[in-house]
């Protein structure tokens, strides 16, 4: 008896914290519902894109925030490929203009900020008015050094955002 009592404790303690990880099944609303868990080391300063500029804040927001394009980082030399772009940029001749065409179908998600606080789908001009941000002194954007002297008239804007 006192074997099988040392054998059985620890099976049946098992057992019983091994059940208690089981729950019902998910409801439909809980399906839909995605929770992302992120252990932080230290402090997020900010998640605006335009102010982000720490390592941690970085990592937050860019499991938030997507760009035009990334990287594909198991193919070395490293690949760029496209993210929110439609496909690689087309240069003019004299590599002064560049187009870049907007992934279809890539909405905000709902917000009071939109008509009715419905999302609505992702245009070109938002990257125009997030490239204006970080140009804006106001903003005091830690990433203008990636638009400086790059995009014709940015550099006008910067300065008369200083008036």
């Amino acid at each position: 008896m006192d074997f099988a009592l040392r054998f059985l404790s620890p099976l049946l303690i098992t057992s019983i914290l091994f059940l208690s990880g089981c729950r019902k099944t998910p409801s439909s609303q809980e399906q839909e519902e995605t929770v992302l868990h992120h252990q932080l080391r230290s402090k997020v300063q900010a998640l605006d894109p335009a102010q982000a500029g720490d390592t941690m804040s970085d990592a937050v927001a860019s499991d938030i925030f997507e760009c035009l394009y990334g990287y594909h980082y198991l193919k070395r030399p490293y690949e760029i490929i496209p993210v929110l772009a439609d496909g690689m940029p087309k240069a003019s001749e004299d590599r002064l203009t560049y187009k870049i065409r907007i992934k279809k179908g890539v909405y905000f998600h709902d917000n009071a900020c939109f008509q009715g606080g419905k999302g609505r789908e992702l245009k070109a001009s938002d990257f125009v008015f997030a490239w204006k941000r970080i140009a804006d002194i106001k903003t005091l954007s830690r990433h203008w050094w990636v638009f400086n002297s790059r995009i014709v008239g940015l550099d006008e804007f910067r300065q008369y955002s200083k008036t």
